[in-house]
């Protein structure tokens, strides 16, 4: 991983700021810590590598529902986050309840699962670059890895307009997804996602 920037790296750091956003979400984090008056330790725990997730949530939420707000999808991340790694029943208890208040429950499982499909990804990119790694935990403790790779997959979700439904499609789908898209349709495999994803990867070490 001799190729990609560290996370301490305060260039690096500035650039992957403007580019995902990561700052406006901290007032949004706050306050639904707030609401259910807990700290959920992932938060803090894994630093940077859990807002970078959110906005790749944010954009296959979008294209599936538009009129969906920010603060509503950070509620959703988090407590699907908080399901996967089997946090305080009491914290997911409150969160679950929060949602329903939204009148987006219905979104929470296509969440949780697209979380655990973007890890599936990740698993794979990472073996690509000689890592071995299990479970959404190993995936926000890569941060060297994990950060570049949101990036690249919010760009990749808002050039094909793909959905948490397409992004399960692409993986389930041994024959891959037909996507429109502004120059028809085309085909995309989970194999051809990966390649994509590290070719992207690559290329962001020659900027």
């Amino acid at each position: 991983m001799k190729y990609l920037k560290k996370y301490d790296d305060l260039d690096f750091y500035i650039s992957v700021n403007e580019k995902v956003n990561i700052s406006e979400y901290k007032n949004i984090i706050k306050k639904i810590k707030d609401d259910i008056g807990s700290n959920l330790y992932f938060i803090s725990t894994f630093g940077m590598a859990v807002p970078a997730l959110y906005p790749v949530i944010e954009k296959l939420a979008i294209n599936e529902m538009p009129s969906i707000n920010k603060e509503q999808i950070v509620l959703l991340a988090i407590c699907a986050i908080s399901i996967i790694l089997k946090e305080s029943k009491e914290d997911i208890k409150k969160l679950k309840s929060k949602i329903k208040e939204e009148g987006i429950s219905s979104l929470l499982e296509y969440v949780t699962d697209s979380i655990e499909n973007i890890v599936y990804i990740f698993q794979k990119i990472a073996k690509y670059f000689g890592k071995t790694l299990v479970g959404l935990t190993d995936m926000l403790s890569y941060v060297a890895l994990c950060v570049p790779f949101t990036i690249v997959l919010i760009d990749i979700i808002n050039n094909f307009g793909m959905t948490f439904a397409q992004l399960s499609d692409v993986i389930s789908n041994p024959t891959g997804l037909a996507i429109a898209t502004g120059v028809g349709i085309v085909t995309i495999t989970l194999k051809q996602l990966i390649t994509l994803i590290i070719k992207k990867l690559i290329r962001r070490k020659n900027k």
